[in-house]
């Protein structure tokens, strides 16, 4: 069982390490864990990044399940436009 945090500083790494995996690990859980479920508004960014995540994965794997969705068709108008 992982034992609650003891502390902020402990929290905020532990949201860190969750934040970092959805960007570079091959597979997520689709709900933050229950420790940072409690945090005001991380769950809802947490499940908001899970959708984007997903959403660019299946963009760049070529499936194309999003046809019709405005939402998607203006995440990913959006993603394109950032200049690097």
């Amino acid at each position: 069982m992982i034992q609650p945090p003891a502390n902020n500083s402990e929290l905020l790494s532990i949201a860190i390490k969750s934040l970092d995996d959805l960007l570079t690990a091959r597979n997520v859980p689709p709900e933050p864990l229950d420790s940072l479920a409690s945090v005001e508004g991380f769950a809802n960014l947490y499940k908001t990044l899970v959708e984007v995540r997903n959403a660019i994965m299946a963009i760049t794997t070529g499936d194309q399940p999003f046809q019709g969705s405005t939402y998607y068709f203006f995440l990913l108008a959006s993603i394109l436009a950032v200049e690097t």
